[in-house]
């Protein structure tokens, strides 16, 4: 699933330069991808972590983290795939 997504990044990577363009950087999601609002920096995530992760679990595979700009893996088997494939799943 994570690389028929990734395969079909256009969106997103046409959305990427548009934001660029505009002067900003963070990454823009495809509309399908679940959103995260937790406050990873906030005193109840640092205190107890585990319940915001349970959440994020359940959202999806992958979801993305508005106030970090960034996407998560959320499941073992997923991390794996992306750790194995590093060459489709890329920051650089």
């Amino acid at each position: 699933m994570l690389r028929n997504e990734a395969a079909h990044g256009g969106k997103m990577i046409q959305d990427r330069e548009k934001a660029q363009s505009a002067g900003t950087r963070k990454a823009l999601p495809p509309s399908h991808v679940p959103h995260c609002e937790a406050e990873f920096y906030g005193d109840d995530f640092i205190s107890d972590p585990f319940p915001h992760y349970a959440a994020m679990r359940a959202l999806g595979p992958v979801v993305f983290l508005p106030a970090l700009g960034t996407f998560a893996v959320t499941r073992h088997q997923e991390v794996r795939d992306v750790l194995w494939s590093f060459e489709v799943f890329s920051s650089a």
